[in-house]
């Protein structure tokens, strides 16, 4: 009788190749469609603050810029005063919160700012937000 040598048993082996494609795939699409809100074009230098800067859901805020002549950008478009609030009424009413974002250049005079988020608490803003930039941190 012929004796053959025994059968070796593959063991199966899982291979991480495919699945590292994948979770490569899924970092870029994410990367490529999370929005990243800023805002281009209007030249605005906030204030320095020392305070940590809070955490804040940008998606669901009206963003009300003025730049240091005292124009009023609504969203990056230049409004004029007397079309604020009716333009800004419409667009808090999108949103589900009726928050307001101020950016204002720190060189606008301080009534500028003030009628301008009076015109937002008109329009119907329930909360108005002040942007600020973080003061780099002074040497030791």
């Amino acid at each position: 009788m012929m004796r053959f040598p025994p059968r070796r048993v593959r063991q199966p082996t899982l291979t991480f190749v495919s699945m590292t494609d994948l979770i490569f795939l899924l970092l870029i699409f994410f990367l490529l469609t999370s929005s990243f809100v800023t805002q281009e074009g209007i030249d605005v230098r906030l204030p320095q603050v020392t305070a940590a800067p809070a955490e804040i859901s940008v998606e669901q805020l009206v963003v009300l810029s003025i730049d240091r002549a005292g124009q009023i950008f609504l969203e990056s478009q230049p409004v004029a005063d007397d079309r604020l609030a009716g333009i800004l009424a419409g667009r808090l009413a999108l949103k589900d919160t009726r928050t307001v974002l101020v950016r204002a250049d720190q060189g606008v005079v301080y009534h500028r700012v003030v009628a301008a988020m009076d015109l937002a608490r008109r329009a119907g803003a329930d909360q108005l937000l002040l942007a600020t930039e973080r003061r780099a941190a002074s040497g030791p």
